[in-house]
């Protein structure tokens, strides 16, 4: 029986009917896929799994661009100071 002041549940029970078997590994990329998904719905990862995967990567990418950078200016100034 529900109590008026219960609020609203989100309850919704899927049942999936396979006709054949799951391959282990279709087994495990589903399963990732829910845990990415619970994660981000529960809020314990402050954006989608994907957005996140995107921005470190970037944020790798500038790095090494400024680590190259840093790298050919020390070669640039120590040329410099050779031919000197």
């Amino acid at each position: 029986m529900k109590s008026k002041g219960a609020g609203i549940q989100n309850h919704n029970d899927h049942d999936f009917v396979f006709d054949g078997g799951l391959h282990s590994n279709s087994r495990a990329a589903i399963v990732k896929e829910i845990l990415i998904y619970l994660l981000y719905e529960r809020q314990q990862i402050p954006l989608p799994f994907e957005h996140i995967k995107r921005e470190l990567k970037v944020m790798r990418e500038n790095e090494e661009n400024d680590t190259d950078k840093s790298v050919r200016l020390c070669f640039s100034f120590a040329g410099l100071v050779k031919s000197y």
